[in-house]
């Protein structure tokens, strides 16, 4: 099976491609310490011009052993020089933000079973895949979307709930969208790198945007009838 494909607005395929045709092509995957993202996962690359697929929307990458792609949104495309040029980010960011949870209150439910409702009750086409978090769940999710539901379960679970995204392709169209949820991703292998042998480069980067200086407190909304109250 083509290492990466590209797919258009309809999220069908246009066109497939093995990486040793790419002239660049790098993944980066950031998982986040804290709930204020599910995962930071970015998409770049370039190859030689191809009228096909100038004006494609998507680009699914086979990065597993697994028949399971990694789909990303294409934000710019560049031609210059005969080449093409793509940034993208992983879909899941842009499409659980429009799937809204009307209103969802477990009580002592497990993760499954919550994650499960929360796709029932938001219309999301995705599914459940692996799941590992044991601790149940008990909240509410009252109008928020699918994506940030998701994070509050991430936030909840005190021994860590991460999420990856992933879809299975059959033909030219995406069959199954594929959400999983593990204790932790990756594993401390207390393997020891050398500089200058091992390690071609070494990059500090320091990240300061978003940098908050004040916060305005709002209260909870009462429960007013059949809706709520004016926030204090």
């Amino acid at each position: 099976m083509s290492n990466i494909l590209f797919l258009d607005k309809m999220q069908q395929v246009i066109k497939s491609y093995d990486s040793d045709e790419f002239i660049e092509s790098v993944q980066t995957k950031e998982i986040t310490t804290n709930a204020s993202e599910l995962m930071n996962d970015t998409l770049s690359v370039s190859l030689p011009f191809d009228e096909t697929i100038k004006d494609a929307s998507y680009i699914a990458v086979n990065d597993t052993k697994e028949q399971e792609f990694s789909l990303y949104r294409i934000l710019t495309a560049k031609d210059e020089d005969n080449l093409l040029s793509f940034e993208a980010v992983n879909f899941a960011v842009d499409e659980l933000d429009n799937f809204i949870i009307k209103d969802i209150r477990p009580k002592n439910r497990s993760f499954s079973y919550v994650i499960n409702q929360l796709l029932s009750d938001s219309g999301c086409d995705g599914v459940l895949g692996v799941c590992e978090p044991i601790k149940t769940v008990s909240s509410t999710f009252y109008y928020t979307s699918m994506r940030e539901a998701l994070k509050a379960l991430k936030a909840l679970q005190e021994l860590g709930a991460e999420f990856t995204f992933s879809i299975e392709i059959t033909g030219n169209k995406i069959t199954k969208k594929i959400i999983h949820c593990y204790n932790q991703i990756g594993k401390i292998t207390n393997k020891r790198f050398e500089y200058g042998e091992e390690v071609l480069k070494i990059v500090h980067q320091q990240d300061r945007t978003n940098i908050v200086t004040a916060l305005i407190g709002r209260g909870k909304g009462e429960e007013v009838g059949d809706g709520y109250g004016r926030r204090i």
